[in-house]
């Protein structure tokens, strides 16, 4: 009896590569997404919750560089022998005080920290002091390599009131100093004095931290800017902190050619460049009529 064979699809020449082509194309492209979908999921992270980028970090043993920034006045500093606590109001602040309404020196609005007035879009006036603390998140050595000045932007100086109350800020204390020229794009070690000294050998281990106070000095512009630390680990490994306020991206000093200077009780003084006038109808008291029971003598 005859034996029947069932033929089976005939195949197309080449058919096994060409399948094995979209294979492993598919396979690539799959990839591909993923990675991109992984960048975007860490990009995400990174950005709504660095703090949980940074725990990962540590949980994994890799030493990083932890930075603490303080605002002027939550310190007491060598470099605060010149620096007065002073801002420019923001424009058309509701809380701006009217020199005429002021000249005698009661009742000016004060900020209630540095960082009320940061976030009520004060900027610092002609210079800027903040102290940076630095520390190892795993308690390894970490070498300080440089710090750098990033200058973000820079504008004309901003035509703004400066106020300059009663008083500043004193004090002393044993940390690094550096001086930042925003002009310039430097940054400088010096002493207390503010004399340059050659840079420090700096690094950071166990539970100790470096303390650097530093003043940053706008002479001709508005400048947001921020400090790069590059560091470096025992192990060879390389990285750079970028170092920015806690209330903002970046900080931000402008000088004071087009600002209107108010010192209370005493003067206030017009930019010389032409702009709106900010010192309103404010006249010295000595040139105010005097009650009767002024005694001239």
């Amino acid at each position: 009896m005859a034996r029947t064979r069932t033929r089976g699809a005939r195949r197309r020449p080449g058919g096994d590569r060409e399948a094995g082509r979209w294979r492993s194309a598919s396979t690539r492209v799959k990839a591909l997404v993923l990675t991109v979908a992984g960048l975007m999921l860490a990009w995400g992270v990174n950005a709504a919750m660095p703090g949980l980028v940074d725990t990962g970090s540590r949980i994994l043993g890799r030493p990083e560089l932890e930075v603490t920034v303080l605002a002027a006045d939550s310190f007491e500093s060598e470099l605060q022998q010149a620096f007065v606590g002073t801002f420019l109001w923001a424009e058309n602040a509701e809380s701006a005080p009217i020199p005429r309404d002021h000249a005698d020196g009661d009742a000016v609005p004060t900020f209630d920290t540095f960082a009320d007035g940061y976030g009520r879009g004060a900027v610092d006036a002609g210079q800027s002091v903040v102290r940076v603390q630095l520390g190892s998140s795993s308690g390894e050595r970490i070498n300080i390599n440089r710090i750098a000045v990033d200058v973000v932007s820079r504008r004309d100086p901003l035509r703004r009131l400066h106020v300059i109350p009663d008083g500043g800020l004193g004090g002393t204390l044993d940390v690094r100093y550096l001086f930042v020229a925003l002009d310039d794009e430097t940054a400088t070690w010096v002493d207390g004095a503010g004399r340059p000294v050659p840079p420090p050998s700096l690094f950071v281990e166990g539970g100790e931290t470096e303390t650097i106070d530093v003043k940053a000095s706008a002479t001709q512009g508005d400048f947001d800017w921020r400090l790069e630390v590059s560091y470096s680990t025992e192990d060879g490994k390389t990285g750079t902190k970028v170092v920015r306020p806690p209330w903002d991206s970046s900080f931000r000093t402008s000088s004071l050619q087009n600002a209107a200077t108010f010192v209370v009780g005493q003067s206030c003084v017009e930019s010389a460049r032409p702009g709106p006038r900010l010192c309103g109808r404010w006249e010295p008291p000595e040139s105010r009529p005097q009650p009767d029971w002024v005694d001239d003598d």
